[in-house]
């Protein structure tokens, strides 16, 4: 994200090659969604919604069971 030259390519790119509707959805990332297909990553990853890290490594949930015993040793 830091890289000069990454950001003057992405913020040169239309929103034609960054965003298309595909099936009446939009589908975003679209030019690196092409790029993963041409190097071969699998389709089913290719075409993963997007989903916050947070969520989707676990680590929420985590946090929230050590915050709540936390919170119950601070009570007593």
């Amino acid at each position: 994200y830091l890289a000069r030259s990454i950001y003057e390519l992405a913020y040169s790119m239309s929103l034609e090659i960054k965003l298309r509707k595909v099936n009446g959805k939009i589908v975003r990332k679209w030019v690196l969604r092409k790029a993963a297909e041409r190097l071969g990553v699998p389709v089913e990853i290719v075409q993963r919604s997007k989903k916050a890290a947070q969520y989707s490594s676990g680590i929420q949930k985590k946090l929230k069971k050590l915050l709540s015993r936390a919170g119950d040793r601070l009570d007593r």
